[in-house]
């Protein structure tokens, strides 16, 4: 029969707490600096449609603000959000 038993994260090494996506998202995001969704999702790994549903909540939250934009790559340009960490 086991003796000891393990009730916390700190006494063992396979379990960890890690934030959550959201948590992440905001935190990556430097104060005053500009992305989009697709930018975002390339960096933290998950898919664009994800990270804008994230950013949206964060701008419902007050903790971003976004504008319209029309964002140009090279030759080809697309209109989006633009967030800013506030």
């Amino acid at each position: 029969m086991k003796k000891t038993y393990v009730l916390t994260l700190d006494d063992d090494d396979s379990i960890y707490a890690e934030p959550n996506l959201r948590e992440k998202i905001y935190d990556m995001m430097p104060v005053g600096k500009e992305t989009i969704s697709s930018l975002v999702a390339k960096s933290v790994g998950t898919t664009s449609r994800r990270a804008l549903a994230h950013l949206s909540e964060l701008e419902k939250e007050g903790k971003l603000v976004s504008r319209k934009g029309k964002v140009r790559f090279g030759k080809h340009h697309t209109c989006c959000r633009i967030f800013k960490r506030l």
